[in-house]
């Protein structure tokens, strides 16, 4: 009797283990629109914003635009969270390098900001002596390389450990893939690089992102105010792309789109809008990871299963520490049922 009902609960329990990470994983999956929550005006710092870029933590943004042709660096009192005190700090001139910057990117660990401009078609990079803080930073002793470009290019963005350089450029439509033999060293890019055409996301291509294990890729165009997505069978390969469809932005009024970036869970969406009417960065919640157009299949992006994973451990160490000390217990009362006096000290 005691056998058998050990077996039964043994079995009750792996099935409850089994449904838990059923729902963990199509939870993850579940799609609605994003949701458009909160904007942060930025027109007496930057009156055409063209670039966002975060920290990790979503406690420091940057912008950039070729209003001010500058860099302007923010704190945020809550991470990735625009209703947050957010505070104006200091500003990185790059004027004597690029007068049309368009995007900001950051090395690994925010020692080296990159700034990439239509007027040169070119990248720019500066060294930080503290990461993600522009503080001190002289825009020519601390000046590091220009990499020409050409194209007119309009987004960039690194792989997750800076060995491929990816380039928007808007003369073609294209993105231009490159291996880079220096980690995050745009002078050290391939001869030649893998183009893949994004016709589909219109003529006007203002910033680019990825997902972080590089199977979504997401293109802004101010023509129609539109997102567009792009699935990667191989994460980071842009020959491997094919187009998703678009999210049009979802606020009322007057837009002019431009930039993109995610947090770094990707569970909110950023975009810049450098229309007259607006001038600022919205903010947006996800229903899912990097979910703008649809989900992103959980199993093929490693942060995703590692969530989710942490999520069924730790269900499965709750069951352990609830049942456990009952299931053995019984064990002992089974092997003592011959025993008159069934207490553990006999």
């Amino acid at each position: 009797m005691v056998i058998r009902f050990i077996k039964k609960m043994t079995a009750f329990l792996k099935k409850i283990f089994s449904i838990f990470f059923i729902i963990a994983l199509s939870n993850s999956n579940v799609f609605a629109e994003p949701t458009h929550v909160d904007s942060y005006g930025i027109g007496s710092q930057e009156a055409t914003i063209t670039g966002i870029a975060f920290n990790p933590d979503g406690t420091k943004m940057f912008i950039i635009g070729i209003g001010g042709d500058e860099v302007n660096e923010y704190s945020l009192s809550v991470g990735f969270d625009l209703s947050s005190t957010v505070t104006a700090l200091r500003t990185l001139d790059v004027s004597g390098q690029e007068i049309e910057p368009q995007e900001i990117v950051f090395n690994s660990d925010g020692t080296v900001i990159f700034v990439l401009g239509t007027a040169g078609d070119t990248i720019d990079s500066w060294s930080l002596s503290t990461a993600y803080n522009l503080s001190g930073v002289h825009a020519t002793n601390d000046h590091i390389a220009t990499t020409a470009l050409g194209g007119n290019p309009r987004g960039m963005r690194f792989n997750s450990d800076g060995t491929k350089m990816f380039i928007l450029e808007n003369v073609n439509n294209n993105v231009e893939e490159y291996a880079l033999s220096t980690a995050y060293d745009p002078a050290t890019k391939s001869s030649s690089s893998t183009n893949y055409s994004v016709l589909d996301s219109g003529a006007h291509l203002q910033g680019m992102a990825f997902s972080s294990g590089g199977t979504k890729m997401f293109i802004v165009s101010s023509d129609d105010d539109d997102i567009h997505e792009y699935n990667l069978s191989t994460g980071f390969d842009v020959s491997t792309a094919s187009y998703v469809g678009n999210y049009d932005v979802s606020y009322a009024g007057n837009k002019q789109t431009a930039g993109i970036a995610f947090s770094s869970d990707g569970s909110k969406m950023f975009h810049g809008d450098f229309h007259t009417d607006v001038q600022a960065i919205k903010e947006y919640t996800l229903s899912c990871y990097y979910g703008v157009v649809n989900c992103i299949d959980p199993t093929s992006d490693k942060d995703d299963v590692a969530s989710i994973e942490a999520q069924t451990d730790a269900a499965k160490k709750l069951i352990q520490h609830t049942t456990y000390p009952i299931l053995n217990r019984m064990e002992w009362l089974r092997r003592n049922t011959d025993n008159g006096n069934l207490t553990n000290q006999n």
